[in-house]
């Protein structure tokens, strides 16, 4: 058996691991001291608002738990701006869809959010966000569809699949033909 440390090279690690674990284990030279935790009653000393480049504001919240005044106007802005547009938007992706449990559906919607980037109506990182799970619904619908039929496993399906393929023709599929003029083979 190769390994890949030498025999001496094994022996003088495990001769060091004691000394590791004092220095650092708990209470260790190099063991971090504990932090004290804020607690969650106490407010925020400063703006929880995060830039795009994950700075932190740095104004004392005023008038709102967790937010400057110069942001807690900037949200204000933004809702007042924004208004019923998002429920008029979802309504015309959806149309008549209620659930998402066919292809068609998924399509649908999809297609109404192509047309809405197309037109400059909704954002493009929102149409990516939205043709994302529209891509995630469409590889869950087989599993949704077999859940619906009440089958549990593929091979559940395999199998009538099968006995549908080897059942002879009924009927009303062959046409009204007469059923003693063709023998099944």
């Amino acid at each position: 058996m190769s390994h890949i440390l030498s025999k001496r090279q094994r022996q003088a690690i495990v001769s060091a691991l004691p000394r590791l674990a004092e220095d650092f284990g708990p209470g260790g030279r190099y063991a971090h001291a504990p932090q004290p935790e804020t607690p969650p009653s106490e407010p925020s000393p400063r703006c929880t608002f995060t830039f795009a480049d994950g700075r932190r504001c740095t104004m004392r919240p005023s008038g709102h738990p967790d937010l400057c005044a110069h942001h807690v106007a900037r949200l204000r802005a933004l809702d007042e701006k924004s208004g019923a547009a998002p429920q008029a938007l979802a309504a015309e992706i959806l149309g008549p869809i209620r659930d998402f449990r066919t292809d068609a559906a998924i399509n649908h919607a999809l297609g109404r959010v192509f047309t809405l980037l197309a037109d400059g109506r909704i954002d493009p990182r929102k149409a990516s966000v939205l043709g994302y799970l529209c891509q995630l619904m469409q590889q869950s619908v087989t599993d949704v569809q077999r859940e619906a039929w009440g089958f549990k496993d593929p091979p559940e399906l395999q199998q009538l699949l099968k006995a549908i393929d080897k059942a002879p023709p009924s009927e009303a599929c062959s046409g009204g033909a007469d059923p003693g003029a063709a023998s099944p083979s």
